[in-house]
């Protein structure tokens, strides 16, 4: 018998064979996991590796309560790779979804941020007086009135 004949019958021998298989990443302490390895990776400068792992973690724990923060490492990883246009589609998502809170007022200050390092002065401005106006207190304000 040929090597590839083996092969077939290898294959079709397998594919009449049934046994569970694992599930994927389905246990909330594999998805802490998973969540903290992008974040370390982030931390490290491995932008590329940190982008991965992070999006591994959305995709397979959607309703993760953690799932707005890795968001936030998302923009963060693509800013840090000056993947501006990415990078700003991950913040202005999460500023249109998470209203009110510390996740809305850090994408809506990232995404002046990213304004200002594309140059685009006129449009920084406008996002930084709008921050000011929803967030007239807090920790970025001293940081968005100087810029």
């Amino acid at each position: 018998m040929s090597l590839c004949a083996a092969f077939i019958t290898f294959l079709c021998l397998i594919g009449n064979l049934s046994w569970p298989l694992p599930a994927l990443a389905s246990t909330p302490a594999h998805g802490e996991s998973i969540y903290a390895f992008g974040y370390h990776l982030l931390e490290l400068g491995d932008h590329y590796r940190a982008i991965t792992e992070l999006k591994r973690f959305s995709l397979l724990f959607p309703d993760h309560i953690k799932q707005p923060a890795a968001q936030i490492l998302l923009g963060l990883a693509y800013e840090a790779s000056a993947d501006y246009d990415t990078a700003t589609n991950y913040f202005r998502r999460l500023q249109q979804t998470e209203h009110d809170s510390d996740m809305h007022r850090l994408a809506l200050y990232k995404l002046g941020e990213i304004r200002l390092h594309q140059r685009q002065y006129q449009q920084a401005t406008q996002i930084f007086q709008r921050f000011l106006a929803q967030f007239p207190d807090g920790s970025l304000v001293d940081r968005t009135t100087y810029l």
